[in-house]
């Protein structure tokens, strides 16, 4: 397939960390736990890809999490980084890798790296020997070459193109390869045969031995019986320690109480009675006893299965009684068996593999752990039974998806990112959600998500941002320009080129033409080259732009006479020599020299920088100058200087200052160079000045559903809580998917989770359970018979006699016949009923009347008369009451008058008494009456009042019987009204007043609360007394199965406030007063400052309360109590209402708060100890006191200490008042009670060098003699400080005084005089003396024959020790005393110093070398040349080098030989055999002679050889040539 372009797809990732399988912190990269040493060569292979293999974590990529947190670092590279899962391999395997058909067709390599650059995915260092392979592009299946699997790690990561995204992604590989370290020999055996050579996914290194029973050492060489301790009862084994396993021996040594081999029996009965607590001892000697311990109790001691504990590893004992051992081991993670004691093998780390290990255990009772247990045959469940679980076993689902039972079929649940029935499907995110990668990017799925491979340059999710424009432009900056990314990422991409030297324009796309400026002075020609140009000067002039003028009058050659001035010309190297100027005409200034020009004029020759006839004017050197970006050329003396604008530097201020060197910029930002300043430019996801800030992408709060906002860089990333999903966790996770419920089952989506609204009938989790409906108790109680129907939903209830409904809950209502008679209450009960009489009545239904008369209560031969319910009694005379047992005594014939109207008169209890007839009534019955109008009958139970002949009659109400109706006839006998409710009389029987839920006239009936279905649909509803009971479908809860899982059940609101349940969650709705998320924050309604007055405010539940200041009231205390209402202010004094207080204004001489005492009672008005003398006139004294003070106080209650210091008594400090006094506090330097002593501060001075000591204040000073100062004139002065001497004279101290010593040439004190030097006639011999300008020097300008500074030498110009001439020329003698050279031959100039050069005319001929000598020269000749000039030509033929005849042919230098027919040779010394060619016809034979050949001929034939014809034989060249 044809490679994809780099600018087509892209290359830079942001990698989607969720996008790999994460299940649970499980393992992605399952592998074996141990790997064993295969003697045979093995291969393995490797594909890279994104599409799976692909872990991101410890726990995914390393499989324990323990382990490998435990794990040096050089074993493994930082785990958390998206990888291939890391691959081990023994030393010597075939490793093969293949690439995805995707990354395969973007075009990768394999690049060999460091761990470091592993992690980090970093290219810079790589070079062409850490490819795999050669090829740039790896396609199928390709062998790694054996150098790349050395043993140790290896770690290769994906290139393409210089760019390591796809690294980032996950394309890169740990491979770590392992040799073995098992054998002591290659001639043994593996581990000495007594082992097993392995290795295991986290050891470092190699493969080793993990050695069998009772071996040990590094090959299982060595065998020791007491490794796993046979003794029992913590006998001590001794071994002899030999390696031969077959006579090896050992011993117990055994603890007190115990003997054997292996000290496994007891020493005495009664001390094996004592251990074996649970079994029988059986003697085996003598004196020692074996304890066989019975069923269920090893040992010994023969205590529990579990005690001592049999678990191996830390495992956990459980006593299981159907266990064959007794017991059960929970054990630890990472091992399995009965005694704990088997690693486990770590490649079941998968969901599948871990549902089962947790359902072996009985630690769930999912629906998946019923559906994964191994049914066996017999009902038991067990590992062995593993191949019977049905289409489950082994699982179909791929990619780590779960597998479920559903009847003869099966479901996968898969991870995210993989579909199918299988999940064999990944599933293609860039399609499904039809990403749009912008820029030309390219989508990669990735399982769980998916990938934007990115063109250069831009990055984000989409590539929707510009990252670098260098990279989205890559050739924009052209002839090795820098390209730098200006913009932001978020906007349009800019870039600006920093261009190389020479190159200019806004893509450096121009060359520079620096000759364009004319930089080169003085007529000097311009040479322009890539960035900078060449002046070529010409003659006179030197410099980078021939600005230096050669001062011809340096040069070595350059001599002017004595007396004269060497004068540079303007005109290349010539000078001109001119007389100086006499010493008094010295015009020229700034140090310019005055040369004469003649006898009436001279020159300035100005130094460098000045010009003008005097060398006054200041040359502008600005004139012509190189300032270049906008400098300013600043003037000097002799040159001038640039002073750069801000961003430049240099001479000429031609450099662009990087103001990046040194720079802030963190490494998230690129550091860009201003003009004045620098920027940083930051990388997507940070800001700031230096981007030392990490852009909060998490402010705006982009993450939905209480997620947690995670700012990375670039971006964010929103890490959802459980059940929500999608880029913001907006989406709500379909935990129904997968269909979980079985059965038929609806699934209703939860967050993180499901509800299975399962069908009746069945339950569970998924609905996965068979309810069995009888063991509900849906039939009541009295049920005989419970018989589920035929669809399994149902159930049929067969009932107890007297008892119906569908089940058994109605109790049959057998009054409904109305057995009872006269008016009895018929009750119903269980299976039969029950009549409540009414009072007088009696039988199974109340049908006999009874008679009352028959308990005979009617006494003293009285009649009983049978009433209903009651009896009345006839009484004879004598007697009285309700049974006539009460006896009367008859009256006195004197009383019997006071009854009138044929009263009876009778004595009781002592007391007279009428028995009036009927019509007569009051006490003597003396007054006639209508009784019905005393209203004998009671009210409430009388009908009405019926007057008789001689009495009344109470017709009674319904319900009242007795004589006048007062007795109630009472209808509520106990248990007349059912299940406790309230019976009530009425007149005309009685009434129920039923309890909550009950009906009927005997609250008989319960009602049928589950008539308006009030629990859910799929439920059961009970009834019960007043109310019902739901049996809820799995998933339901609440009193009527209305609700799902109700957070608010435990009560998270505080303080009374109300849960409203949400899904997933709740919300607290907070009385008035309290907030916070639980409502258990109260509100300080204090914090407003409702109370006023400085009150206390307490903060309520819901409101406040203020605890007033005494003299406050009011709900804030904002009303003030009048104090004055009470009239607290005594004697006749006013009263002022103040703020919660009041005032007395009290009344002269009245006092106290309520002005109820005298002027000096109760306390003393006078103050600091003054006596209160009370005072009547209140003219003088009104207020009826005065004060008699203590000395030191006055006014008119001594209330003020006099102050003695207001006089001002301390002169010279500060005065502090007491009382009857003052204290000083003096000043520094003074003394005295008033501090008017200044202290003598010269008592203890330091003046030295008899100086004299003046007192100050606080001080004193030293008044010096002359020649001294200091402060205490401890330092001489030193006059020569002022440097008093001139002309550089020295200076020497003394006592106020000083000494100059004066240089030569100067006199005076301060040797300020200028010594005339001539004036003592120095020169002798008649020279004249000259003054020299310097101070102390002369000259004298000698006459002929004289020299030395006086001019007292006698001075012979040729004399040998001042001879000039050179070359043993002639020295001559002239008149004016000097000297002229006669040259011998060959030599000339001035001083005959220069060598005349005879080789000029080039005497040498035929290119002879001429070489110069003094007056004459010789010939060094190229070789075959020979004579004085080089003229003869040498002939090598002179000594007939040629042998055989050969003609010499001389050449320069060389000779030639001409050889003869049968001669070759540079000599013609060789013979040529001509036999080669076979010259000789017919066979014949051939032989060679010196200088021809000779044919033998055959018989029959004759004659010379064949001739050679256009064939010869090269003698030059010993070979043959076609000559034509």
């Amino acid at each position: 397939m044809k490679r994809l372009s780099f600018h087509i797809i892209a290359v830079i990732i942001s990698y989607f960390l969720n996008g790999c399988v994460v299940v649970h912190s499980q393992t992605v990269c399952n592998r074996p736990a141990n790997l064993e040493w295969h003697l045979q060569p093995q291969t393995a292979q490797v594909k890279w890809t994104l599409m799976g293999n692909i872990c991101n974590s410890t726990v995914q990529c390393w499989g324990d999490q323990d382990r490998t947190e435990t794990q040096k670092s050089d074993v493994r590279p930082t785990s958390n980084l998206p990888q291939i899962c890391p691959l081990e391999v023994q030393f010597g395997v075939k490793l093969f890798v293949s690439i995805d058909a995707t990354v395969d067709l973007y075009g990768i390599r394999i690049l060999n790296v460091s761990k470091e650059d592993f992690e980090s995915c970093s290219t810079a260092t790589q070079s062409q020997d850490q490819f795999l392979r050669s090829q740039d592009i790896m396609n199928g299946t390709r062998q790694v070459e054996p150098k790349w699997l050395l043993p140790g790690l290896h770690y290769f990561i994906a290139w393409h193109e210089g760019n390591s995204q796809l690294c980032k992604l996950g394309l890169r590989l740990n491979v770590s390869v392992k040799e073995q370290q098992c054998q002591s020999s290659p001639l043994v055996r593996l581990c000495s045969g007594n082992g097993v050579c392995r290795t295991s996914f986290w050891e470092d290194g190699a493969y080793r031995c993990q050695c069998r029973q009772h071996y040990y050492g590094k090959f299982c060489e060595k065998f020791d019986a007491c490794l796993e301790n046979p003794c029992e009862n913590e006998g001590v084994c001794v071994s002899n320690g030999t390696t031969d396993h077959i006579h090896t021996t050992y011993k117990c040594l055994c603890p007190p109480h115990f003997t054997g081999a292996n000290c496994s029996d007891v020493i005495g009965r009664e001390n094996c009675d004592r251990v074996c607590r649970n079994g029988t001892c059986h003697q085996v000697s003598p004196s020692s006893f074996k304890c066989v311990c019975d069923t269920g109790h090893p040992g010994p001691p023969c205590g529990t299965s579990c005690d001592p504990n049999p678990c191996r590893n830390s495992g956990e004992c459980e006593e299981r009684s159907e266990s064959a051992a007794g017991y059960a081991c929970a054990c630890l993670e990472g091992f399995t068996g009965l005694r704990c004691d088997t690693p486990v093998n770590i490649n079941c780390l998968s969901y599948e593999c871990q549902r089962e290990k947790a359902c072996s255990l009985g630690k769930h009772t999912s629906p998946e752990c019923v559906a994964s247990v191994w049914q066996c045959v017999d009902g038991t469940t067990g590992p062995q039974c593993r191949r019977q679980r049905g289409p489950c076993s082994p699982s179909p689902c791929h990619n780590n998806g779960s597998c479920l039972v559903q009847g003869e079929d099966y479901i996968c649940r898969c991870l995210p990112g993989f579909s199918g029935k299988s999940c064999e499907e990944i599933i293609d995110y860039c399609s499904l959600l039809s990403v749009n990668c912008l820029h030309q990017g390219l989508c990669l799925s990735v399982i769980g998500g998916y990938n934007c491979l990115c063109a250069p340059g831009w990055i984000g999710e989409f590539c929707q941002y510009g990252g670098n424009a260098c990279l989205i432009y890559p050739d924009s900056c052209m002839n090795g320009a820098t390209c730098i990314t200006t913009s932001q990422p978020t906007a349009a991409p800019q870039y600006r080129c920093i261009c190389s030297p020479g190159y200019t324009g806004p893509h450096c796309e121009t060359e520079m033409n620096e000759c364009s400026s004319n930089p080169c002075l003085h007529s000097g020609t311009c040479l322009d080259s890539v960035g900078s140009y060449t002046c070529r000067c010409p003659p006179g002039f030197l410099g980078q732009n021939c600005e230096v003028d050669v001062n011809a009058c340096t040069l070595p050659n350059a001599t002017c006479p004595r007396n004269t001035h060497c004068l540079d010309l303007p005109d290349g190297l010539k000078y001109t020599c001119r007389l100086l100027c006499p010493p008094n005409i010295q015009p020229c200034a700034n140090g310019g020299r005055c040369v004469l020009n003649n006898a009436s004029s001279y020159t300035c020759v100005c130094t460098p920088g000045w010009a003008g006839r005097n060398c006054h004017l200041n040359i502008n050197d600005c004139v012509q100058h190189w300032c270049q970006n906008g400098a300013t050329c600043v003037d000097e003396i002799d040159g001038y200087s640039c002073l750069c604008p801000r961003g430049y530097s240099g001479s000429y201020c031609e450099m662009d200052v990087d103001h990046c060197i040194g720079h802030l910029c963190s490494e998230h930002g690129v550091c860009l160079d201003q003009q004045h300043n620098y920027t940083c430019r930051c990388e997507l996801g940070f800001q700031g000045r230096y981007c030392e800030r990490e852009t909060d992408k998490c402010k705006s709060s982009p993450c939905a559903s209480g997620a947690t906002c995670e700012d990375v860089i670039g971006g964010y990333q929103c890490h959802c809580p459980p059940g929500f999903e999608g880029r913001w966790c907006s989406e709500n996770v379909n935990d129904c998917w997968s269909r979980p419920c079985l059965n038929g089952g609806s699934c209703m989506d939860l967050l993180n989770g499901y509800i299975c609204h399962c069908p009746f009938g069945f339950q569970g989790e998924d609905c996965s359970v068979d309810m069995d409906l009888c063991s509900l108790g849906i039939c009541q109680e009295h049920t005989v018979n419970c018989t589920e129907t035929g669809n399994g939903q149902n159930v049929t209830c067969i009932c107890e006699k007297g008892f119906g409904g569908p089940f058994c809950e109605v109790n049959l209502n057998d009054c409904k016949s109305m057995p009872c008679q006269n008016g009895a209450v018929c009750v119903d009960g269980v299976d039969l009923y029950h009549c409540f009489c009414p009072a007088g009545f009696q039988g199974l239904n109340c049908e006999i009347n009874y008679d009352e008369c028959v308990y005979g209560f009617c006494a003293n031969n009285s009649t009983c008369v049978d009433l209903v319910a009651d009896y009345e009694c006839v009484c004879p005379v004598g007697f009285v009451d309700k049974n006539c047992s009460t006896p009367v005594i008859e009256c006195a014939s004197g009383d019997r008058t006071k009854c009138k109207n044929g009263g009876t008169c009778y004595i009781f209890a002592g007391v007279v008494h009428c028995t009036c007839p009927s019509g007569w009534g009051a006490h003597d019955c003396s007054a006639p009456v209508n009784q019905c109008v005393l209203n004998p009958c009671d009210p409430e139970g009388t009908l009405f009042c019926e007057e008789l002949a001689n009495g009344f009659s109470c017709v009674c109400q319904h319900g009242y019987m007795g004589r006048l109706c007062e007795i109630p006839i009472s209808h509520c006998v106990d248990g007349l009204c059912h299940h406790g409710s309230k019976c009530v009389d009425l007149p005309r029987g009685f009434k129920c007043h039923c309890l909550p839920g009950l009906t009927g006239q005997f609250c008989e009936v319960n009602t049928d609360d589950c008539e308006e279905k009030p629990c859910g649909v799929l439920s059961i509803c009970k009834d019960t007394i007043n109310g019902y009971n739901c049996f809820c479908a799995p998933g339901f809860i609440g009193n009527n199965c209305e609700m799902e899982v109700n957070e608010c059940l435990s009560q998270p609101c505080h303080n009374g406030a109300s849960c409203s349940d949400e899904l997933n969650a709740f919300s607290c709705l907070c009385p008035i007063g309290v907030t916070g998320d639980y409502c258990e924050i109260n509100i300080d309604e204090c914090l407003s400052g409702p109370c006023r007055h400085n009150s206390t405010c307490m903060d309520l539940a819901n409101g406040y309360e203020c605890v007033c200041l005494p003299g406050f009231t009011g709900a804030g205390c904002e009303f003030d109590i009048d104090e004055c209402a009470s009239s607290p202010c005594k004697n006749g004094a006013t009263c002022i209402d103040q703020p919660g207080n009041y005032h007395c204004q009290c009344v002269a001489p009245f006092k106290g708060r309520n002005c109820e005492f005298l002027p000096c009672e109760a306390n003393n008005p006078c103050e600091n100890g003054a006596e209160c003398l009370e005072e009547p006139d209140q003219v003088y004294f009104p207020l009826g006191f005065r004060c008699r003070c203590r000395r030191g106080f006055t006014g008119p209650r001594c209330e003020i200490n006099m102050d003695e210091c207001s006089s001002n008594p301390c002169l010279h400090g500060f005065c502090y008042d007491v009382v009857d006094g003052f204290y000083c506090l003096c000043n520094p330097g003074y003394a005295g009670v008033t501090c008017e002593q200044d202290i003598d501060d010269c008592a203890s001075n330091i003046c030295s060098n008899n100086s004299t000591c003046r007192d100050l204040h606080l001080t004193y000073e030293c008044l010096c003699v002359p020649g001294w100062e200091g402060k205490f004139c401890q330092q001489e002065i030193d006059e020569c400080s002022s440097q008093p001497c001139k002309n550089n004279a020295t200076c020497t101290d003394l006592l106020n005084s000083y000494r100059c010593l004066c240089p030569r040439g100067w006199a005076g004190v301060d040797c300020s005089v200028d010594v005339d030097e001539c004036d003592s006639g120095p020169c002798l011999n008649g020279a004249q003396c000259q003054e020299s300008p310097l101070p102390g020097e002369f000259s004298c300008t000698c006459p002929p024959f004289f020299s030395g500074p006086l001019c007292n030498v006698p001075f012979d110009p040729c004399d040998p020790a001042h001879n000039p001439c050179l070359h043993n020329a002639t020295c001559l003698t002239h008149s004016d005393g000097t000297a002229a050279c006669r040259c011998r031959p060959g030599f000339q100039g001035t001083r005959c110093e220069i060598d005349t050069d005879e080789c000029i005319s080039g005497p040498c001929q035929n290119q002879g070398h001429c070489l110069d000598r003094v007056n004459s020269y010789s010939c060094d000749c190229e070789p075959g040349f020979s004579g004085r000039h080089c003229e003869e030509d040498i002939n090598e033929c002179a000594s007939s080098p040629c042998q055989n005849g050969g003609i010499c042919q001389d050449l320069v230098n060389r000779f030639h030989c001409n050889c003869p027919p049968g001669y070759f040779g540079s000599l013609c010394d060789l013979d040529i055999n001509e036999c080669e060619v076979s010259p000789c016809l017919h066979e014949a034979v051939c032989i060679n002679k010196p200088g021809g050949f000779k044919c033998v001929c055959p018989p029959g034939y004759a004659g010379k050889a064949k001739p050679f014809s256009k064939w010869d034989i090269n003698i030059h060249s010993n070979s043959f040539q076609r000559l034509t």
